[in-house]
């Protein structure tokens, strides 16, 4: 019986934002910069999105707003090393506002294993479990979610207080597990300004 082989290629996810001010020709030059850059880490399968205009939840060096852009590559295993380059190249542009990069290669496969719900009534864990002291559903289980991105800021609401604090799995009725991504993945939005620290 033949072994099946090791998936070697890691799935990168690089999102950063400019500030508004910029002009399409600037935001094309940015691009192509950090474009070279990831070629140069031997980088594979680059693709930019660019997502326009938003409104920053919290200023950044003085800006209000910014343009959005999202960059999905893929990577060996073995050049994974080189992201460090990644990461000064873009720390020495003063240009970018405010970069992430997140490994995105499990996220992709149980992303690929969900079998949502297609006849929920619900999308808010609120709506599910008004009135319930015990025995909450998981919003996760009942959606059929295996995952959640941070860029799903909507989804992401109903697990933040008016006062922008993170509830606990005693409110949300969510396992120990899904609590944990809930939380990395409002912190990675915050990061990103998707997402506000203080209530709005």
């Amino acid at each position: 019986m033949t072994a099946k082989p090791i998936e070697t290629l890691l799935h990168y996810e690089l999102y950063y934002i400019l500030p508004s001010s910029f002009t399409d020709e600037f935001i094309e030059k940015t691009i192509d910069k950090n474009q070279q850059v990831l070629e140069s880490i031997a980088a594979k399968n680059i693709n930019t999105t660019k997502q326009g205009l938003k409104k920053l939840l919290y200023k950044i060096k003085k800006n209000e707003a910014g343009y959005y852009i999202i960059t999905n590559f893929d990577i060996e295993q073995a050049d994974a090393k080189k992201l460090p380059a990644l990461e000064k190249a873009l720390n020495y542009n003063l240009d970018i506002i405010r970069y992430i990069i997140v490994n995105q290669t499990e996220y992709l496969v149980q992303k690929s294993k969900e079998k949502l719900n297609e006849s929920a009534e619900f999308v808010d864990q609120r709506q599910i479990n008004k009135g319930k002291i015990k025995n909450k559903i998981s919003i996760f289980e009942y959606l059929g979610k295996r995952v959640v991105d941070y860029k799903e800021v909507d989804f992401l609401r109903q697990f933040m207080t008016p006062y922008a604090k993170i509830m606990g799995k005693e409110r949300t009725g969510l396992t120990a597990k899904a609590q944990r991504k809930i939380t990395v993945a409002i912190k990675r939005a915050r990061h990103m300004a998707l997402l506000p620290f203080v209530g709005e």
